[in-house]
């Protein structure tokens, strides 16, 4: 075991031998670890139940390997348990301590969109998600803004081979041909669908008569891949010549985009986005 790792203010005897069972054994491994996800393999591992006070203990473990400057006060478990415990509730699925993901479900994640452009914007990186992780995809978003025109869909619309081959190269985004394809031809029929309702914003939200879903899960695991709306709306795209957006991936853009409120009814987020709406 690395002397450094012994030396971590708040980590005795005990939270030393849980990272060698996680394999964790340099304050490099451990400093790429979120807190919440290695204290649940830990428990996966060995069978232990969850204990909130441990996993503060990793909080402040994974914090000092971050950083060697940390001020003393947030070397201390408790430090991380007060922050936990002021900590708003959000829905199970987002990573605690993971400050990208937390960023997007609070403030963009079932928020109602009425703009084209965030729709266009949220099409293409649905798209490009399918197969992978969202988070992936979180972390590619602003090469994604930049290498699709900020999600210009007139301007991707007019995307040519040499573009595609520009694309291809371009290591901050999924290097799918298939996949940057769609999103070109998809740009296209983005704009035929404005041309015949006015925008992309009305023709989507005539699905769910013009008023967010309101679900009220009670736990994630209520939560549906699909939904007969999100099944309409593929279809109706997919006869419009839009590509790589099944019902899966259309279900997770009403999730994102706000016609359906899927934020579970614990989440701090929910009373804030039930007070319009209607329930589905």
């Amino acid at each position: 075991m690395s002397k450094k790792l012994d030396n971590l203010v708040s980590v005795g005897p005990e939270t030393l031998k849980d990272f060698d069972v996680l394999g964790i054994k340099t304050l490099g491994q451990l400093a790429k670890q979120e807190p919440h996800l290695l204290y649940k393999k830990l428990c996966a591992i060995t069978g232990v139940r969850h204990d909130p006070c441990a996993e503060d203990v990793f909080a402040a473990a994974i914090a000092q390997a971050r950083d060697p400057h940390l001020p003393e006060e947030q070397k201390k478990w408790a430090y991380w348990s007060r922050i936990r415990k002021a900590r708003p509730v959000r829905c199970a699925w987002v990573p605690v301590g993971n400050t990208l993901y937390e960023h997007y479900h609070d403030t963009e994640w079932g928020v109602p969109v009425h703009e084209d452009r965030k729709h266009f914007e949220f099409l293409i990186l649905e798209a490009a998600q399918a197969g992978l992780s969202w988070l992936t995809v979180l972390r590619k978003r602003e090469a994604y803004a930049k290498a699709f025109a900020y999600f210009d869909w007139k301007k991707v619309a007019a995307f040519d081979e040499a573009m595609v081959e520009t694309l291809m190269q371009n290591a901050g985004i999924i290097r799918n041909r298939a996949k940057i394809l769609a999103a070109i031809n998809n740009a296209r029929q983005f704009e035929k669908v404005r041309d015949e309702f006015g925008s992309f914003t009305a023709y989507i939200w005539q699905f769910v008569k013009g008023e967010t879903l309101q679900a009220k899960r009670k736990s994630i695991k209520e939560v549906p891949p699909v939904s007969p709306e999100a099944i309409a709306v593929s279809l109706d795209l997919k006869r419009r010549g839009f590509k790589f957006l099944g019902p899966t991936v259309i279900y997770a853009h009403m999730q994102a985009t706000g016609l359906v409120n899927d934020h579970t009814i614990d989440c701090s987020c929910y009373v804030q986005l039930a007070k319009s709406g209607r329930k589905k």
